[in-house]
C-alpha cells in the first residue's frame, strides 16, 4: 500500500531538524519509488543518500524560506523528471538487498579474517 501513495506524490519533503531524527528511512522509500525528496542537512546522513541537484534537494534546517523556495523550483525548473529516475536507480544501487547482504558479508569477513 505504501508505495503506491509515495508514487502518487511529485516530491517528498523530510524538514527534519533535530539529530535525532537520524538517517530518515522513508525518504530513501519514497526515493525507491521514484520520487524526489527534499531534505535537510543536519548530519545523519540525508546527503548521503540524497544528491543535491541529482536525486532532489538538500536544504538548511530551520530556514522555511527555503523550504519553500525548494519546493517551488522543483516544480519549476523541470528537473524533477530526471530527479525521478536518478533517485529510484540510487536507491537500487545503494540500498537493495542486495547490496546490503554484500556490505554484511564484507563486515563478516573482516571481523573473522
Amino acid at each position: 500500500e505504501l508505495p503506491s501513495i509515495y508514487r502518487g506524490a511529485d516530491v517528498f519533503v523530510l524538514p527534519s531538524i533535530a539529530r535525532s531524527e537520524a538517517f530518515g528511512l522513508v525518504a530513501c522509500e519514497a526515493m525507491a519509488c521514484g520520487v524526489p525528496v527534499i531534505t535537510t542537512e543536519i548530519g545523519t546522513g540525508t546527503s548521503f543518500y540524497n544528491l543535491n541537484a541529482h536525486t532532489g534537494k538538500i536544504i538548511p534546517p530551520c530556514n522555511e524560506r527555503e523550504l519553500a523556495n525548494a519546493i517551488i523550483e522543483t516544480f519549476l525548473n523541470g528537473e524533477r523528471e530526471g530527479w525521478n529516475k536518478n533517485a529510484r536507480r540510487r536507491t537500487l544501487e545503494e540500498f537493495s538487498l542486495d547490496k546490503f547482504l554484500e556490505s554484511w558479508n564484507r563486515l563478516l569477513i573482516g571481523f573473522v579474517g
